[in-house]
């Protein structure tokens, strides 16, 4: 699940804050920063639509990196690959065809293994991802998350352009994966003196997973409990600084807008199996959606 990131180009913003408030340039992208301070071997931007493709080109470029667009005969937007090396791409683009043209999750087992090895993932979580299900939905749910239970910090894979995770973990206190973030926030702090106190303030709360890249986080989250929580602030992917408007993406940011809406009215989130509610402070009632309450996962303390 890599996040549909860009510069403004040429593309409107519906950013209406600098959430999170940490001192990183607002175009700060994780993947590049990853690469470029040798973390891994090579990055991967999904979700790449015709229209930022040069712009995102030009953004390797200057970092002093290779790029690699893979484009696809059915599917509207494309997948760039970046690398210092020709061959890393070459080997990436290689396993990419490989991946597209296989039809189930048990076909596609021997390159999606090499791809996630190759961009640096712990074994486990590749894995995980290799043998299925390999379905955004299916593989959240695998996750079997509790709000009783909360995930580190750190392993707040859904804020993408901060998070030092940025693959589904094999487990929400996956050992391997904490210490993948650990290493990435320990380098944040090296090259750009991001405490690691403030990065688990930016990517703490409960998310809810609305589809792909698109999320509502909730945060200063109180009296937690299987049953839900009370909340100071919500945000969204489409509130991440430099978030583009995408033409092709607009029907899931418009909802995902109106679902942040709607849910600013509540103070209090009650679950009730797949059913979730948002509930004034007199208790009443304000939101209700049938099946989100299965899409909760909390990040903390």
């Amino acid at each position: 699940m890599s996040s549909e990131r860009s510069q403004k180009e040429t593309l409107a913003s519906t950013s209406v804050g600098a959430w999170p408030d940490l001192p990183l340039a607002e175009d700060f992208d994780m993947d590049l920063f990853l690469v470029e301070a040798e973390l891994r071997e090579l990055g991967k931007w999904e979700g790449v639509t015709e229209s930022t493709v040069a712009a995102r080109e030009a953004r390797v470029r200057e970092a002093g990196l290779r790029s690699r667009v893979v484009r696809s005969a059915t599917a509207p937007m494309s997948v760039l690959y970046f690398a210092a090396r020709e061959a890393t791409l070459d080997r990436a683009e290689a396993l990419e065809r490989e991946y597209a043209a296989t039809k189930t999750f048990a076909d596609r087992a021997p390159s999606s293994r090499a791809l996630g090895l190759l961009l640096g993932y712990p074994p486990c979580c590749v894995e995980a991802w290799a043998t299925g299900p390999q379905d955004d939905a299916r593989s959240l749910r695998r996750l079997d998350a509790r709000l009783d239970h909360p995930s580190p910090a750190l392993l707040d894979f859904f804020v993408r352009h901060r998070a030092p995770v940025g693959f589904v973990p094999c487990s929400l206190h996956c050992g391997a994966a904490i210490d993948h973030a650990i290493v990435v926030a320990d380098a944040l702090e090296a090259r750009h003196g991001i405490e690691r106190e403030a990065l688990e303030a930016a990517l703490r709360g409960v998310v809810l997973w609305i589809n792909g890249e698109f999320f509502v986080l909730f945060r200063d989250i109180q009296n937690l409990d299987p049953s839900g929580f009370t909340f100071r602030e919500i945000v969204t992917t489409v509130e991440l600084p430099g978030y583009p408007d995408i033409a092709e993406l607009r029907d899931v940011i418009d909802r995902t807008k109106a679902l942040a809406t709607g849910l600013r009215s509540a103070e209090r989130i009650a679950v009730r199996g797949a059913r979730l509610e948002g509930l004034a402070h007199d208790g009443s009632i304000v939101f209700v959606d049938e099946a989100l309450g299965q899409n909760l996962i909390a990040f903390g303390p």
